[in-house]
């Protein structure tokens, strides 16, 4: 839903959106808390997602309107940090109050929290209101384009999921919602070309190098990110036999170096108004952070642990929000929502394929060994047991992991040799605007359609590379 969020922010106005996103994430987070039952918990799940998918963009997408261009490196390297250390406590906090108290407050926490947000955005965030009626709003979203994305995405992660771990990858199972997934992208994609008036997805900025350029980066960068969060917590507890909240405690030296990486690289970026140099040492760093990982044996002590996370943290927080930034220098303000929300779309694609790719490696390895209960089809259900009396098995199956998560780093470096620099400009989203309707207004000559191409053209000039 990400991509949908930032046309709908456009439509109806950022305010608005971002807290229709924070009301769907906290009904979610309701049901998820008083779930009765697996079912109503799943449904509760994919409520809270649909909301916080959009909650995610919006706050970058707000930061651009706020934020000229030349700080908004600084301010966004803030937010990133924010992201990642969220992404690191909250499952510790969630394995703390599933030890200590119940699993149901891992849901209900959601709720003061976001009370707090919604009453701050709605009394003190102050952006322009969107003229035009609710009719001729509603007209103007891609209903059917929405739809057939989401269900395309749906299949293709639910055969993802389920590939090598609840069945085999060539099961009916797994084929058919890949089938399915792949008929309703295509889809999508003629409905974005040829008959959606206003597109969640513009065709017209695939033509631009820069665009295409941090959607693959940001692919590549969720797909390492995920892997480490994911599964580097596993690895504290069935290698290290740590308790799920000492294994989410671990985690914090990579939650350090992605402050500093992230705030680090947005105050150079902001004094020095350049951003590809600040990119690609980051991606070289957290290459070499994710192949330190991929080192980690039963043996590896704290000293070894603590000191590759941080690598991987500064690499991390120094690419993140940087290629948001690129992407955003890369066209013009009508367009900013939607390459921000695309931006964060495919870095969380990134991370689900990274996931999906690595679970089916740790079965296989730990199917190879004899630890898993296999009945010809993978079920994904490990004896834990057996698992967690052989640590140097499930070492060598995290090792396994961590190789090919090497590669996502390695090709998001590749892809952002791609991105062209572009002028960090020091006015506002919001005063360019204005100062195009003053020009607008007093230019009384009949103006000609602008070609999709050059619409999708950055403001600023793209300068040669030194």
């Amino acid at each position: 839903m990400q991509p949908l969020y930032g046309k709908l922010s456009d439509i109806f106005g950022r305010k608005n959106t971002i807290l229709s996103a924070i009301f769907f994430f906290l009904v979610g987070s309701l049901v998820c808390g008083a779930a009765p039952n697996i079912t109503v918990l799943i449904i509760g799940r994919g409520i809270a997602g649909l909301g916080a998918g959009g909650m995610i963009s919006l706050t970058m997408i707000i930061i651009s309107d706020v934020v000229s261009l030349r700080d908004r490196g600084k301010y966004q390297g803030i937010i990133g940090s924010m992201f990642g250390i969220s992404a690191v406590i909250g499952p510790l906090l969630g394995g703390v109050l599933a030890e200590k108290s119940s699993w149901r407050w891992a849901f209900y926490i959601n709720l003061p929290i976001g009370v707090v947000s919604t009453i701050a955005i709605f009394f003190i965030l102050r952006l322009p209101k969107v003229k035009g009626t609710h009719r001729e709003k509603l007209k103007r979203i891609d209903f059917l384009g929405s739809l057939t994305i989401v269900i395309g995405i749906i299949c293709v992660l639910l055969s993802t999921n389920w590939g090598g771990s609840e069945y085999k990858w060539g099961s009916v199972q797994v084929v058919v919602p890949y089938c399915v997934g792949a008929v309703f992208l295509a889809a999508f994609l003629y409905i974005e070309a040829k008959i959606a008036v206003e597109p969640i997805m513009p065709f017209r900025l695939f033509r631009n190098q820069s665009v295409c350029a941090t959607y693959a980066t940001s692919f590549f960068i969720g797909g390492a990110f995920m892997g480490a969060i994911f599964f580097c917590p596993l690895y504290f507890q069935m290698v290290m036999h740590s308790s799920a909240t000492k294994a989410g405690l671990q985690l914090l030296p990579l939650v350090a170096g992605m402050m500093v990486g992230g705030i680090g690289n947005g105050i150079l970026i902001s004094k020095t108004g350049r951003y590809r140099p600040y990119i690609w040492v980051a991606m070289v760093i957290y290459v070499a952070g994710i192949a330190l990982l991929s080192l980690w044996d039963e043996t590896s002590g704290i000293g070894v642990q603590v000191g590759f996370l941080l690598v991987v943290g500064l690499g991390l927080g120094g690419t993140m929000q940087s290629v948001v930034l690129a992407a955003q220098c890369a066209v013009v303000n009508s367009d900013i929502a939607t390459v921000t929300s695309m931006v964060s779309f495919f870095r969380s694609m990134g991370g689900v394929a990274s996931v999906a790719i690595g679970g089916s490696l740790i079965n296989n390895v730990l199917s190879n060994h004899g630890l898993t209960n296999s009945r010809g089809e993978g079920t994904g259900q490990d004896d834990f047991a057996l698992v967690y009396a052989h640590p140097e098995i499930y070492a060598m199956a995290t090792q396994t992991v961590f190789r090919q998560c090497i590669v996502w780093p390695a090709l998001g470096l590749l892809s952002s040799f791609f991105i062209q620099h572009h002028e960090l400009r020091k006015k506002l989203a919001v005063e360019e605007m204005e100062g195009a309707k003053v020009e607008n207004s007093a230019d009384t000559t009949p103006q000609i359609a602008k070609d999709p191409v050059s619409a999708s053209a950055p403001l600023s000039t793209v300068e040669e590379s030194k």
